[in-house]
């Protein structure tokens, strides 16, 4: 997938981009997801393992999520909104969006890791902390 641009709103559920067990390569992509009742979320793994690159993420709730059984690898990407779910998760050269970088953090298992190898929670000496 490659210059696309996908957008949900307004209803129960959105999902800017769902992938099913597959392994797609995302190269420019946007998916934006936002006023849902319940889930926001930019993209969403369900059983799959994509590759993405040079994209945006963005969801009210998780700009990416990746259940259990998703490995999603990110790189030179923004995510906005964070991540989500108990699946893997790296991210190499990666943004928030509002000028913070998620650094190089590799292997993100859950949402306690934050920027700059700081824990949520603990004290950061003053720089912004992103919940993973």
């Amino acid at each position: 997938m490659t210059d696309v641009t996908a957008t949900a709103s307004l209803g129960i559920f959105h999902y800017g981009v769902y992938n099913n067990s597959s392994s797609p390569t995302m190269t420019d992509v946007t998916a934006k997801a936002s006023g849902g009742a319940y889930y926001d979320r930019g993209v969403y793994n369900a059983s799959s393992s994509p590759l993405i690159k040079r994209s945006t993420m963005d969801g009210d709730l998780d700009g990416l999520y990746a259940d259990g059984d998703s490995t999603a690898t990110v790189s030179q990407s923004t995510i906005v909104g964070g991540v989500g779910g108990d699946g893997g998760k790296t991210c190499v050269a990666c943004d928030n969006g509002s000028g913070a970088a998620w650094m190089s953090i590799a292997s993100l298992p859950d949402k306690k890791r934050c920027m700059r190898g700081c824990w949520f929670g603990w004290d950061c000496h003053g720089v912004q902390t992103l919940q993973w």
